[in-house]
């Protein structure tokens, strides 16, 4: 390896973590530009201030264990703060491949103030509404398999039912599949709806197994100089992929496990 690299490489070091940090273990954040949302502009049934949400599929690509939840909205109805909302409920359903029924694993609620609600100095909808991130721990972790499919849903819990030009709240969307699960309805059930936005712009968060080749550090699939480069991203950041020797921690000997697992292949 050349000097400067090493020299790099250094300076790295001496600054590094020492315990691999959260990553996302799967979702989006928001299209750029917000120009398409999804907003529970009205009751359809029975409404109980937090009975319309939206669901995503995620598929986290290995074992992992979500901790936390980030995802985005706001009130289209409100281009000022989100006044209308005092909290969350998040569901994660288990969904069967084959039946494409969901089975719940947790629920949580949980209120406004410790969701960390932080304007995105972006807009979203016709209306050009303020654009806010919400993120909060789930409590207990949650396991996942790598490569299940689990639908993640969030609804807004609000002061008032929603009204002409007042919705309980809007959704953020992202690049997907196409497919998101919806109810506007009464909040008993979330059913597949497509051509209706392409996705949910929400992640999880948490802590995720490496990859069977460590030293493919960018996961292309292939051992190349820049898996280096990924290398020394991912140490001066904290992403777990630096651990090279699996210890559970960041340190300077990642380094020279990474060049003995470079130098084995995969």
């Amino acid at each position: 390896m050349d000097a400067p690299r090493l020299a790099f490489l250094a300076l790295g070091l001496a600054a590094a973590p020492t315990a691999a940090q959260p990553v996302v273990i799967s979702g989006q954040s928001p299209e750029s530009p917000a120009s398409s949302v999804i907003s529970a502009d009205e009751p359809g049934g029975s409404f109980v201030y937090d009975d319309q949400r939206a669901g995503e599929t995620l598929v986290p690509p290995r074992k992992a264990s979500a901790e936390r939840i980030r995802f985005w909205g706001g009130s289209e109805s409100s281009l000022e703060d989100d006044t209308n909302t005092l909290g969350f409920r998040v569901s994660v359903y288990d969904l069967d491949q084959n039946t494409g029924s969901l089975s719940l694993i947790t629920q949580r609620r949980i209120s406004r103030g410790f969701a960390a609600p932080t304007d995105t100095n972006q807009t979203m909808g016709d209306m050009d509404a303020k654009m806010f991130s919400y993120e909060f721990d789930l409590g207990e972790a949650i396991g996942l398999d790598g490569q299940n499919e689990y639908v993640v849903s969030v609804s807004a819990i609000t002061f008032v039912p929603p009204r002409d030009s007042r919705e309980s709240w809007t959704w953020a969307t992202a690049s997907g599949d196409g497919i998101i699960h919806l109810d506007l309805f009464d909040g008993q059930g979330l059913a597949p709806a497509t051509k209706v936005a392409n996705g949910l712009a929400v992640e999880l968060i948490g802590q995720m197994e490496a990859p069977e080749c460590l030293a493919d550090v960018n996961q292309d699939g292939s051992l190349t100089p820049t898996d280096f480069t990924a290398w020394i991203n991912a140490y001066t950041t904290g992403d777990p992929r630096a651990d090279q020797n699996s210890d559970g921690a960041i340190t300077p000997s990642d380094f020279t496990a990474w060049v003995l697992n470079y130098n084995a292949g995969c």
